[in-house]
């Protein structure tokens, strides 16, 4: 029997005695769709992962009543997707990932105003993460996200993808983060009336033409002390519909600027968000 290197756990038992099993030392790649804390401690018995995956399932059962591990390191992890309501933010704060090149990050629940020590624990796990490469946020709050894109300043992000523009003011900041090179945003708001909508939209539209257009923010490249030269903008297609004309996206691409539009992300069933053409 060849070495399994790929493994899924699904359980909808949120109080099954499910261990991972040691017989498999050699899994590189982990998919777990189970319970707090059960996720954290499954994942602490595969030390070898390079691609980690955990969709948590709600929970009644609180840390209480169940044993955690203090701290997992994985040294040779280099892909962390996680989604799930605010617990999930408790395995940042609990695992070491020397080696990650991707982060994603989806709060369900409605519960993305992460403030205090939730938050800190993102940004202790961003900022510390200093091969990352790529960062896909999404059901964190504007506020929460501006806060965590603004304590982050000195990642080498390269690659920065949002469910939704963070700002609404006329002044928005001139960069993201320094090192970005490909923005991905697909929506402006989060509900239908939402009375942001026009605001974010003339927000991201200055965005645009400041990153794009003032030659003073590009000095020293992806790996120097400026601002990376912004290559490519992929926007959700429902943005075209009455908030990110079409007009406005062909006036973008006529002054040079690589605007790429693409399907919206849509619900995965257990409140991740999928790019379908992505």
């Amino acid at each position: 029997m060849p070495a399994l290197r790929f493994l899924t756990i699904q359980t909808l038992n949120l109080q099954a005695p499910l261990r991972a099993p040691s017989v498999y030392p050699l899994i590189e790649r982990l998919a777990l769709t189970v319970a707090y804390p059960l996720a954290i401690n499954l994942a602490s018995s595969f030390p070898n992962l390079t691609h980690l995956r955990i969709r948590m399932l709600p929970s009644d059962h609180g840390a209480a009543s169940h044993t955690i591990v203090d701290s997992i390191k994985f040294a040779l992890l280099q892909n962390l997707d996680l989604c799930g309501d605010r617990l999930i933010v408790d395995l940042l704060e609990r695992i070491e990932c020397p080696e990650i090149r991707e982060l994603r990050l989806a709060i369900t629940g409605g519960q993305g105003m992460l403030v205090g020590e939730g938050l800190s624990d993102i940004i202790r796990f961003v900022k510390g993460s200093s091969k990352l490469e790529q960062m896909a946020l999404s059901g964190l709050l504007p506020p929460t996200t501006t806060v965590l894109l603004e304590s982050c300043q000195e990642v080498q992000v390269s690659s920065l993808e949002l469910d939704m523009w963070p700002y609404s003011d006329s002044d928005p900041p001139r960069t993201l983060l320094p090192r970005i090179r490909k923005l991905s945003i697909w929506g402006i708001g989060t509900f239908d009336d939402d009375p942001q909508e026009q605001l974010r939209t003339e927000s991201f539209l200055k965005y645009l033409e400041r990153r794009w257009m003032e030659p003073e923010l590009v000095d020293g490249g992806a790996h120097g002390g400026g601002v990376a030269r912004l290559e490519e903008v992929v926007v959700g297609k429902h943005m075209l519909l009455d908030q990110f004309p079409d007009a406005e996206v062909e006036a973008l691409r006529a002054r040079g600027m690589n605007i790429v539009v693409r399907e919206n992300w849509d619900s995965g069933g257990d409140g991740s968000l999928i790019s379908r053409g992505y």
